[in-house]
């Protein structure tokens, strides 16, 4: 799995395309890649756990959305609501950082494309955990003050996300 997808991290400088110019790219598919919030993803642990959930998927021909890159958004949520998962997950209309992830390109020329079209500064990926939001991920995730008292935050929302077709949290 680890050869399986590619995470970049990246800046809006204000020079490169606006979110929902990147936005209706992304609906028309000419970006082969999901865009992510940061704010929502604790580390590089969290999103390639939803990227081994979504490969999963299509692998077992159990795909909950349309296309792979959708459905990590999908897993990426606690929940078992799309829209939500893409509304709240996905690219936001003032957003600063994106984190932006490809599987099923082994020469990296989906990610290439995709960083050349939205033109944002290319950021270190392991500065990912200083863009996230805990407070945020708490919340979304509806992870209770006790719970962390017998494991960590990433154990929490991990568990919800592998758990949600099984309960509702």
């Amino acid at each position: 799995m680890e050869d399986s997808v590619q995470l970049v991290l990246a800046a809006n400088t204000g020079a490169g395309l606006s979110t929902s110019e990147i936005r209706n790219l992304i609906l028309d598919s000419s970006l082969k890649c999901s865009l992510i919030s940061p704010k929502l993803v604790l580390d590089e642990f969290h999103i390639k756990h939803a990227v081994a959930l979504a490969l999963k998927n299509r692998s077992n021909l159990q795909l909950k959305t349309k296309s792979i890159y959708t459905e990590i958004l999908y897993c990426l949520s606690p929940d078992r609501k799309i829209g939500n998962a893409l509304k709240t997950l996905g690219l936001s209309d003032n957003a600063e950082y994106v984190l932006i992830a490809t599987v099923d390109d082994p020469t990296g020329e989906h990610l290439k494309k995709s960083i050349e079209i939205i033109k944002w500064e290319i950021i270190d990926i392991t500065s990912l955990p200083l863009h996230s939001d805990v407070k945020l991920i708490t919340k979304y995730y509806k992870v209770k003050p006790n719970e962390l008292t017998v494991g960590s935050l990433r154990e929490a929302v991990v568990n919800r996300m592998s758990c949600k077709e099984l309960f509702n949290f």
